[in-house]
């Protein structure tokens, strides 16, 4: 449980300046705030298609990420392989 709670309070605090909201949490409310006000705080099928692009938001970064990994991997493995004997 007090892991949780380090956690919470890493994603609260900010780093720079522990007596203030960080600027993660910051800029996460300034983009739900405004959409959500768009919405009119959304109807049923709104709100979906705001988590789904959320969702795509997700995976696309992941799937990004995992392919910078991938290819990170392959010419490390070339420069091991061929350029240092």
């Amino acid at each position: 449980m007090e892991t949780i709670k380090r956690i919470i309070r890493w994603i609260v605090k900010s780093s720079e300046d522990p007596e203030k909201i960080s600027l993660t949490l910051r800029g996460l409310a300034s983009t739900i705030i405004p959409m959500l006000v768009l919405f009119n705080f959304g109807t049923l099928p709104d709100i979906n298609m705001f988590v789904d692009g959320i969702i795509l938001l997700i995976v696309l970064l992941a799937g990004g990420i995992t392919w910078f990994v991938t290819f990170y991997g392959l010419i490390r493995k070339f420069k091991n392989t061929w350029f240092n004997g």
